[in-house]
């Protein structure tokens, strides 16, 4: 997802409590003014939001979670960051130069330190503190030491054991404030890396002192006992952020507060953070705390929208959406039937199970349950009836995250013109495959809803498997029970499945999970295939760590993340379970072959943009995973100025809180566009102060 995996839960609660903020019980204090609509707002210096999922390290090299990510990358900064304004800013590193070729990247480090968890400082930040955290990175193999292979030099073959020597990775620390990168070739998108926890720094000798080790051999037998990133630990870490961790409470709270020694500390505005845990199941109560003023934000879900409509009619507005993409996945070789004492497992019997495996394994019924899929009537659920289109999504990456900037001819003889947006290029790519399809991938339409070709879907899926299994299939469906709006949404997706293909057909089997613990088990936090514990899985989802959609496409090649989420448990075929393998082919046969040749496209972006939506056409005719849904959308209402977070599609930058502002006052629907609209105008003139 982020990596970043997402788990959709996070965001069914942010639909209930986007933006939480000062509760009036603690000291909050009031730190300036801010012009409103008719009236001045005060600012002040705290700022809640929540969690949902707890941590589950403090390692931010060894983790591809959004749960551990949005937290640590307040605590740890990199070479480079986004602005507010969506522009590259020097951060760790003052300045850079690009050698003529283009696969040398050197940067300069401004004087910055790391401090410990009480804000003493330890020792300077230094080009080897970069070194250590991709070294270490790569032995821990927590998940996105993938995003550096093919990258940067070397690290590919590092990762794999094929050379021990780690000097002969592309990280050489020239001096103390020195660094250089070394890539495989020229990555046009190569700056977009660097957002992201791949390229973070590590202090070495503290790393050591907690146990740590380098070298993969040695890290594995160290590890076990290593000290360094332990949940719930302050002390374990290092921070050269703007934000130090206070405390970490499981479900209860994590608390930060500003670094005083932070390098860029007149930026950061608000002075403690609490992230609260909440699971969503009592959104009237967190409604009327909002309103007394203990939050500084909430997103309206239907469970209060008319309530909220006719208290603060002046403050609702509809959330930014964003590059995340969610989906509902096929398990295409399920193994794992039982998740905590809590879930009830539906499927009785062995040839019931073999039987839905087979099915799933067929494209005519995938494709039935894509068609049927009325995903406008289950947004509705979280976002009322007049949303039910909002932040709908039929692609894997954002229809508009890349465009072609040159007209261009494919080998068909196909004509796209300069300026394309992808998810039209996928579209065109989609009718080629499947010319009956009618469908609009643009976002906010339900590109796929489509109750007649289900049906014929359905009536092909019959033929094709008739003889090999018994009808009905029952497909089994994870949801947590005590949050409001996804029992609602589980219900949705089952009685509209059901009534489009009818029960003699498929039933959809409820499996209520009563702790969060027991649903992220089944598939969010399943590491493996062989641990995902459903048939069909809509709770995870990713969102891109650069700027180039690879960063989607490849979290379903051979190895990489969402193998679980697929059932898939493998990184080689020498390693894999010959069930699994045969699964995978089975269905997405031909996506490593088309990824390779999209990513091997480096010299024309045009060519290489539309290589990738051929590649995502043929995913989504494939109907593994059903894309439905990106974050936002939903009705809110917050005391959070607009625009006041790093402004960018990927990475973790958007998560920096080192910026944001936070009235003490509920914003009205006209003073966030007022606020917009600033923002836009001074955008436009800082992207043209660049030119």
């Amino acid at each position: 997802m982020r990596n970043r995996k997402l788990t959709l839960f996070s965001t069914l609660i942010v639909a209930s409590i986007l933006l939480i903020g000062c509760n009036p019980t603690e000291e909050v204090n009031v730190i300036g003014e801010i012009d409103g609509v008719g009236r001045k707002l005060n600012l002040v210096d705290t700022y809640k939001t929540m969690f949902t999922t707890d941590m589950e390290t403090f390692d931010y090299l060894a983790t591809y979670h959004s749960v551990d990510s949005e937290v640590l990358v307040n605590l740890v900064d990199g070479l480079i960051e986004y602005d507010v304004y969506g522009i590259l800013r020097p951060s760790l590193a003052e300045r850079w130069e690009v050698s003529e070729d283009k696969k040398v990247y050197t940067f300069y480090l401004r004087d910055a330190n790391w401090v410990d968890f009480e804000g003493n400082v330890y020792d300077e930040v230094t080009a080897d503190d970069f070194v250590a955290g991709m070294q270490h990175l790569l032995d821990a193999e927590g998940g996105l030491e993938y995003l550096l292979w093919g990258v940067i030099d070397n690290a590919y073959e590092y990762s794999l054991g094929l050379i021990t020597d780690f000097s002969q990775v592309g990280v050489k620390a020239v001096d103390e404030k020195t660094l250089e990168y070394h890539l495989v070739d020229s990555i046009p998108y190569f700056l977009t890396y660097l957002t992201y926890n791949p390229f973070l720094p590590l202090h070495r000798e503290f790393f050591i002192s907690k146990g740590g080790a380098f070298g993969k051999t040695e890290w594995s037998a160290a590890k076990d006992n290593c000290s360094f990133g332990v949940v719930g630990q302050p002390s374990s870490i290092l921070y050269n952020g703007a934000y130090l961790m206070a405390g970490y409470t499981t479900q209860s709270e994590i608390k930060l507060v500003a670094n005083k020694n932070y390098w860029d500390a007149d930026t950061v505005k608000v002075k403690t953070v609490k992230y609260v845990f909440d699971d969503g199941s009592n959104t009237s109560q967190t409604f009327e705390d909002f309103i007394k003023g203990t939050y500084s934000g909430m997103g309206i879900s239907n469970t209060i929208l008319e309530t909220a409509k006719s208290r603060i009619p002046d403050n609702l507005y509809v959330a930014d959406t964003t590059a995340v993409t969610f989906y509902g996945a096929w398990n295409l070789n399920r193994k794992n039937y039982q998740v905590g004492s809590a879930v009830s497992i539906k499927k009785d019997n062995e040839q019931m199970k073999e039987d839905t495996r087979t099915a799933i394994l067929n494209k005519s019924f995938r494709k039935a349950v894509q068609f049927a899929w009325d995903r406008a009537a289950f947004n509705a659920q979280q976002k009322g009836e007049d949303l039910k289109n909002s932040g709908l999504r039929s692609t894997l990456v954002a229809p508009e995250f890349v465009f072609i900037s040159d007209e261009y001819t494919d080998d068909t003889g196909r004509n796209y013109e300069a300026g394309t947006i992808y998810g039209d290029l996928v579209e065109a790519e989609l009718k080629r495959l499947d010319p009956k399809f009618d469908g609009n991938l643009k976002d906010n339409n339900d590109g796929l809803y489509n109750p007649e070709r289900a049906r014929l879907f359905r009536e092909a899926a019959k033929t094709e498997l008739g003889g090999l299994v018994t009808f009905p299939i029952h497909i089994d469906i994870v949801y947590y029970a005590p949050n409001q709006i996804q029992s609602k949404q589980a219900l949705s997706f089952k009685n509209n499945i059901e009534e489009v293909l009818g029960t003699d057909f498929i039933v959809v089997d409820l499996m209520a999970a009563s702790t969060v613990d027991d649903y992220n088990n089944s598939g969010y936090r399943a590491e493996t295939g062989e641990q995902a514990n459903f048939d069909f899985f809509w709770g995870s989802g990713w969102g891109p760590d650069y700027g180039d959609p690879l960063t989607f496409l490849s979290i379903f090649a051979y190895g990489a993340d969402m193998m679980s989420v697929i059932g898939i448990t493998f990184q080689n075929d020498e390693e894999a379970d010959a069930d699994d393998i045969a699964a995978y082919n089975a269905v997405l046969g031909d996506y490593q072959t088309l990824l390779d040749e999209a990513a091997a496209e480096i010299n024309d972006m045009t060519k290489r943009f539309v290589l990738f939506a051929k590649l995502e056409a043929y995913f989504i005719d494939q109907a593994v995973a059903i894309n439905f849904l990106t974050q936002g959308g939903n009705y809110a209402a917050t005391r959070v100025i607009p625009r006041t977070v790093p402004y960018t599609l990927f990475g973790t930058d958007n998560e920096k809180l080192k910026h944001l502002k936070v009235a003490k006052e509920i914003l009205t629907l006209e003073e966030i566009n007022k606020f917009k609209a600033e923002w836009a105008t001074e955008r436009e003139r800082q992207l043209n102060a660049l030119d």
